[in-house]
This record gives C-alpha cells, structure tokens and sequence, in this order.
C-alpha cells in the first residue's frame, strides 16, 4: 500500500547511491513511496531521479529564519527552495511534496512569518502552495543537547498555555488558507493526505526494516517488531532472528488505538475498536462532555482538538483501571 523511506536524512550525498538502488527496486509497488529529503542536500541529478521514481518527497524546512533554526539546533539551510519549487513548476509530473515546519520554539511565533512568506512566495512566482504540511511542536526531549541548554539557562523553554494559544493561531493560519487539519500535527490540500501515517494512525498492519525500527504484524494474533539501535548489527543481519517480538494483548491494541487514532480528525472506529479489541468505547468515554460520535467514529470536538492529549489520557487511564 505504501513505502516510507526516512529516518535521518536518506539523502545525504555519501549513502545516496544506494538508497537510489533500493528505489528503483520498489519502484511501482506500492500506491505510495515516500522519501525524506533534507533540502540543502538537493541537486539536479537528484531530484530528476526522485522525480522520476517516487510519489511523495518530505522536506524538512522548520524554519526560512536562519536565527531558529541555529536555535533549535538543525545546520540544514534553505538555499534549495527555490530550486526545489522551480523544477517543480516546470515538470507536468512531480512528486507531492510536504514541508516540515516547527513551532514554539519561543514566545514570538515564528510561523506565522514563515507561512506568509511562503504564500506570498508562490503567488508572487505562480507556484502551487504544497500539497501537505506538517508542523510540528518542538518537544523538549531528557537527554538532549537542547534540554541540556534549557537546564544551564542557555535557552528557555515557552510555557504551555503560550504555546496551546500559539498552535491554534497557526491551525486557523492553515485551515483558512485551504488546508484540511486531518491530524493534530499534518495539514493537506484536496484530500492529499499521507497514505503511509494514516495507516500508523488507525493501527493498520506495516513493516519496519533497519535499526531502531519498528512493525505491527495482525496474523490470528497481533505483534509488534522491534530492531534494536544498533546499525552495525543490522547491516549483518541478513535474517529476522535479531528482531524482537512481542505479542499485542488486547489491551496493548486498545491502547495504541486510542493513543494514535484520536490524534485524527476522523478520530475511533467504533465497529473496528470493538471488534479489534472487546472494549466498549461507549463505556470508555462515558461522561468525557468533548467528545461525540460523528459517522460511527468517536471524535474529540474540532473546538477542544487543542486538548486531545487530555483526552487520550483519560481515556487510557481509564483502560488502564479496568
């Protein structure tokens, strides 16, 4: 159904080569091939071939503004956009292409500056907007070199009530620009939704290959796959007895259901919850007022979507409990 290549930046001029080898080997296989693309590393050979034999390229952007980016850490630097967008103009066939954009990395928010400028950059240039963006939340993750800078007072982290009020400035920024918000973090024009995450979202069967990966199997019962983060034991691996597996109870299932089907505006299939995992939904969410059911889904009401992980907490605390 779907190919995704990422992780780090498949890219990079160095292992490029063999990432091309395992493309054109994929090419036509599935519905959607998917690649990362750091966009500094861009050239015109390059995105001929993408062009060529992919469906969808994902560019990380986080930000036009050099002073966030150094910020926040990423090197990566912008002098392909127009590159990128140019030969995109001029191809009647080109891969959709999303842009990863970042947000709350202070109280000035920074996106809205970067969103402007893209629109008025592609009307100024006749350029079609992207098919797809996806912006993201910095999280602030133990053991960083960002969260270390936060602890020594070198960076401050932006409180939460700043940042809620910031992320639904910038979701109403997007819908009212024409992009559909299909999930917390991603934003699609004409229904081109990534084929790939949707199917994570709503639990569906996948495949992960390469170290720190991960898989869900459903065959009579459920597993999850796990490689370990050791790339060194992967690349001489040539079978599947370093993987580990582990069975999915149905309370696993439940859970990640909850943890990543409400994170959509579609939000839970009721009929598939229970017949997946013996739960009653209904019972579940009993007395949650911002929820509703909506097409036989359970949803989190389009006002309160700023406060789904509340929900999803609850909802899981509640399974947990039982």
């Amino acid at each position: 159904e779907s190919i995704y290549i990422g992780g780090g930046t498949p890219n990079l001029k160095e292992i490029f080569p063999y990432v091309m080898r395992i493309i054109e080997l994929l090419k036509g296989k599935s519905k959607e091939l998917s690649i990362e693309s750091n966009i500094s590393e861009l050239d015109d050979k390059e995105l001929e071939f993408l062009k060529v034999n992919t469906d969808r390229l994902s560019i990380g952007i986080q930000s036009f503004d050099k002073s966030i980016r150094d910020n926040i850490i990423r090197n990566s630097d912008t002098r392909n956009f127009d590159f990128l967008f140019s030969k995109r103009a001029s191809s009647s066939e080109f891969p959709l292409i999303n842009l990863d954009f970042i947000t709350c990395v202070g109280e000035r928010d920074h996106f809205f500056n970067d969103f402007e400028y893209l629109l008025s950059y592609c009307k100024i240039n006749g350029y079609d907007l992207p098919e797809h963006i996806s912006l993201y939340m910095l999280m602030v993750e133990d053991g960083t070199l960002y969260e270390k800078m936060i602890r020594d007072k070198k960076r401050v982290a932006i409180d939460d009530d700043v940042s809620a009020n910031i992320l639904k400035t910038n979701w109403e920024l997007l819908e009212n620009s024409g992009y559909e918000h299909y999930e917390i973090s991603a934003f699609a024009i004409d229904n081109h939704y990534c084929r790939h995450n949707m199917n994570y979202w709503h639990l569906g069967q996948y495949l992960g290959l390469g170290a720190s990966s991960a898989g869900r199997i459903f065959n009579h019962d459920a597993f999850e796959t796990l490689f370990p983060n050791d790339i060194e034991l992967y690349a001489i691996t040539s079978e599947y007895e370093c993987y580990i597996v582990n069975r999915l109870t149905k309370r696993d299932i439940a859970l990640e259901i909850l943890l990543s089907s409400l994170r959509t505006k579609k939000g839970i299939d009721i009929l598939d919850f229970t017949q997946r995992t013996g739960y009653d939904i209904y019972k579940l969410s009993k007395g949650i007022d911002d929820l509703e059911v909506c097409d036989n889904h359970l949803q989190i009401k389009k006002d309160k979507f700023i406060f789904a992980e509340t929900y999803i907490r609850k909802l899981s605390e509640r399974l947990l409990d039982l």
